[in-house]
């Protein structure tokens, strides 16, 4: 991308946003807190009815 990037300013933009590796891993262990706090016993349960 770095070679286009002047043709295709708007699309280098977001391939270095997306595609880029992060220097932490801090903001998938955040994600991955939150799933653990949105998944519950009560939420894991699933009965006949429903």
């Amino acid at each position: 991308w770095k070679e286009h990037r002047l043709e295709f300013p708007k699309l280098a933009i977001l391939c270095a946003y997306y595609l880029s590796i992060p220097a932490s891993s801090a903001s998938s262990e955040r994600e991955f807190s939150k799933a653990g706090q949105t998944i519950n016993e009560r939420r894991t349960s699933l009965k006949p009815e429903t």
